[in-house]
């Protein structure tokens, strides 16, 4: 593994303001190296504005003296606190590498920015990671005639601006950007800065960047379309025309690499890269044709789907060269939509028995970097779910593991449904701090916490590939108990036992002390969840409810925005115990007896029981009068009616 990755040494400054700063400033930074005022400068002079969307990414450089050269990435995300006025707060974490350290072995931006963007800053002490070195196979897929064109455009006196939507995400960005500069000298880096977004009226130092408008003093690069080359820039014609008779494009990124000589930009300099390139000129590839206007990719598909329902072999491996051509050489932003919806209709993502395996690979390969992009993340995965309606065969899976991907659920997602050995694989190359960073703060699912989870537990087992930046990564993620709410609402038991198996991963199986309780509990400004506080309190044995208070309480009410009269009335709350009721003198005043139903019946037969047999036969005689009472008014009553009905007679003529 020594062989694969590049130690290397960072220097760090955390940029933005407490709430109630006016300006960003540097808010901390390493203490060897770099001063204060000079991260400073750096930050200031590469400024891209207020980004729309966060997080961003800037790549900068610092350093005009022999010896003195870094490389660094400015990682751009919204704080959790906003200002004093409740305005959002964007803050920078800045990392820098002297350039003498990747003279010699060279490493990619992107891998860079994958080990970087899970460490949280400040940081103790000095800050050491270990970087993959770079891989030209890699690379050289994401090559295309738009990536050749912008790296010529480069040599230029002016900037370069990629002119695309929001729709463009953060991984494909970075991909472009790091396809571009491995185009170039390695040691042109040492003067370039990049980044994934740009305002399109800020005034900026930003050589190569990303934006939604053009700018009218730049080179204008539009996503997806081809990019011609003024024929003003001849060195950038010819330099274009160099790298398009490089056939072997993995042998030319390896070859530029190892130019690590420092190299400027501008037509002063523009000879050197030229000179790089002439050293290992190659003959053009045969048998590939120039790129025809008629060759639409949604034609291309169309036909290609026709041959595969004809079974015509020869017609169907026709179109997937004719596909693979369109699928490296031209962007169709603007076509996926329609592409999507002929990939499900034709069902061009089926498996093929009939034809051979390679070609088939080779298919859908093609077919997901023209429907979806380069870059492979959950939300694309879904999207081919939806297309394909069923089990991903075997085939489908090689090609989805193929693609470039800095989304960790989607690529372990994938890596389950191939085998277990593909998932340990993918698991082995994640760190334990970026696998938490994952679960944390993607669109995770049960399944994947519960891989993570056991992928954790087990190298604490083994003590297999334990990282020191793993228990701080829980600690700042709340050991992931807001995200276990969601995967498992409802399922109290689970979620107590995953975090009892986080909090031994990050602090052994031994009882907690203080130090640890208190680091679990307040190493994020959200409120610890129910399982975690259960768990602390669990592991921490007698004398919790004591701890919990002392060192996780107190310490919340002070992150709390109260008034100093309502935080003090708070801190002496809780340091008196509620005394005792003192006992009140004379006798207890006891309330009234509310008897039962059934306790009240009794006592009326009680009471009937003790009546005197005198009062009982004067109540029969009473009774038996007031009957023959209303026997004799109801006699009189009829004899009444009998006369009145005689008499009514009588008086009738």
């Amino acid at each position: 593994m020594a062989g694969r990755t590049v130690r290397l040494d960072v220097e760090w400054a955390l940029w933005g303001k407490e709430p109630g700063d006016h300006d960003y400033r540097v808010l901390a930074c390493s203490q060897s190296g770099l001063t204060e005022q000079k991260f400073d400068q750096i930050l200031n002079r590469f400024s891209i504005g207020t980004p729309d969307t966060l997080p961003q990414v800037t790549i900068v450089w610092s350093g005009r003296e022999d010896g003195e050269e870094r490389i660094g990435i400015a990682i751009h995300e919204s704080s959790a606190t906003p200002d004093k006025v409740g305005r959002r707060i964007a803050v920078t974490r800045y990392f820098c590498v002297r350039y003498e350290q990747l003279a010699y072995q060279p490493v990619s931006y992107l891998a860079l920015y994958r080990r970087l963007r899970t460490l949280r800053l400040p940081q103790q002490g000095e800050l050491r990671i270990d970087v993959d070195r770079m891989r030209p196979d890699e690379i050289a897929s994401s090559v295309n005639e738009q990536v050749m064109s912008t790296a010529a455009l480069l040599l230029t006196d002016k900037s370069v601006c990629i002119v695309c939507d929001d729709k463009v995400d953060l991984d494909e960005r970075l991909l472009f950007l790091d396809t571009v500069a491995a185009m170039l000298p390695y040691g042109m880096r040492s003067k370039l800065s990049a980044s994934t977004w740009t305002s399109s009226t800020a005034q900026h130092n930003i050589r190569l960047s990303f934006t939604t408008d053009a700018r009218d003093e730049a080179h204008n690069v539009f996503w997806g379309r081809p990019t011609p080359i003024s024929s003003e820039a001849q060195t950038s014609q010819e330099y274009m025309r160099l790298l398009l008779n490089h056939a072997d494009r993995k042998s030319l990124i390896a070859r530029l690499a190892q130019a690590t000589d420092l190299m400027g930009f501008g037509p002063r300099q523009s000879r050197l890269p030229l000179a790089v390139l002439d050293q290992s000129y190659r003959e053009p590839a045969h048998g590939v044709d120039a790129l025809r206007e008629t060759d639409r990719p949604e034609k291309v598909v169309r036909s290609l789907a026709d041959a595969l329902q004809r079974q015509d072999v020869d017609a169907a491996k026709s179109f997937i060269g004719r596909l693979k051509y369109l699928s490296h050489d031209l962007e169709v932003q603007g076509r996926r939509d329609e592409l999507k919806q002929i990939l499900k209709e034709e069902l061009l993502l089926s498996p093929r028995p009939w034809l051979e395996g390679d070609y088939v690979e080779e298919m859908y390969g093609s077919l997901l970097r023209l429907t979806f992009g380069r870059s492979l993340s959950k939300r694309t995965l879904n999207e081919v779910h939806g297309i394909v309606h069923g089990v991903f065969s075997p085939l489908l899976l090689d090609a989805l593991a193929r693609m470039h991907t800095y989304d960790p659920v989607a690529s372990v997602s994938i890596a389950r449904r191939r085998s277990s050995e593909a998932l340990q694989k993918v698991l082995t190359g994640y760190s334990g701090a970026e696998l938490v960073h994952a679960a944390a703060g993607l669109d995770a699912d049960e399944s994947f916490i519960d891989t993570v989870c056991k992928e954790l537990a087990r190298r604490y087992k083994s003590q297999e590939g334990m990282d020191s930046g793993l228990a701080e990564a829980l600690e700042r993620s709340g050991f992931l108990g807001g995200v276990l709410e969601t995967c498992y609402p409802g399922q109290y038991k689970r979620q107590f036992e995953l975090m009892l198996s986080l909090l031994k991963v990050a602090y052994g199986e031994g009882a907690l002390g203080d130090q640890e309780l208190e680091s679990a509990l307040n190493g994020t400004k959200t409120m610890p969840s129910r399982a975690l506080l259960s768990a602390v309190a669990y592991l921490y044995g007698s004398g919790a409810g004591d701890a919990l208070t002392d060192r996780f309480l107190r310490k919340k009410v002070e992150e709390f925005d109260l008034t100093t009269t309502t935080r003090d009335v708070i801190r002496k709350n809780m340091a008196q115990r509620r005394p005792k009721p003192a006992p009140t003198g004379g006798h207890p005043v006891l309330a009234p007896r509310q008897d039962t139903w059934q306790q009240r019946a009794d006592l009326v037969r009680h009471e009937r029981s003790e009546t005197g047999w005198w009062r009982r036969t004067a109540g029969w005689w009473k009774r038996q009068m007031d009957y023959l009472l209303y026997l004799l008014l109801s006699a009189s009553l009829v004899l009444l009616i009998v006369m009145i009905i005689i008499f009514a007679m009588e008086q009738t003529p």
